[in-house]
């Protein structure tokens, strides 16, 4: 089991990640999957970990693995259209998409107070194992789909930045340190 992982579930405590450089060794890495025997015990824990994280979040509504420093593929994500679905913890996910994009604004837990225009499919796919072990699947359109996709490019290192053009993904970047400076100055980082 992974060593952070490991701790996190020992203490409780899951620690954001920010993005700290291009790229970032954690944020730009690709995450490895949950193996069979961490399922149950451990995926349960994590996964009640992770969206007590995003709960505790005023803005977010998603969060991936690797935003609280550890390298498995799972994600965490709130329901924004509906306030009767509980908040959801993905393990292994696949995400496949179909159908006409959209560009909608977008930031991350891991570069707050920074949004950008994203471009992105209306329609997706997901198939994924519950913290049983239990392979399900789930259809998302419009915000819903985006959440899961945005959370998925996470598992695979992919910042929402990276899916802008150059000029764009400059201008976000550019923007980010600037919010991390005045952050880091309020001593919020």
């Amino acid at each position: 089991m992974d060593e952070i992982l490991c701790t996190a579930l020992e203490t409780g405590a899951l620690n954001m990640r920010y993005y700290e450089e291009d790229p970032d060794p954690i944020l730009s890495a690709n995450c490895m999957p949950f193996e069979p025997e961490e399922f149950g015990k451990i995926t349960t824990k994590f996964s009640r970990l992770i969206i007590a994280k995003l709960l505790s979040s005023s803005t977010g509504i998603g969060l991936a693995a690797p935003q609280v420093g550890i390298l498995k593929r799972a994600f965490a994500m709130k329901y924004p259209d509906s306030e009767k679905q509980e908040s959801i913890c993905l393990f292994n996910p696949v995400v496949t998409t179909n159908g006409d994009e959209w560009v909608y604004n977008e930031g991350c837990l891991s570069v707050p107070g920074v949004f950008n225009q994203v471009r992105r499919p209306k329609n997706a796919f997901v198939h994924y194992q519950n913290e049983d072990g239990e392979e399900k699947k789930l259809e998302m359109t419009m915000l819903t789909a985006r959440i899961a996709l945005h959370e998925s490019d996470h598992l695979d290192g992919i910042m929402f930045f990276d899916r802008m053009s150059k000029q764009m993904r400059k201008a976000t970047l550019r923007n980010w340190e600037k919010e991390r400076r005045k952050l880091t100055k309020e001593r919020k980082l």
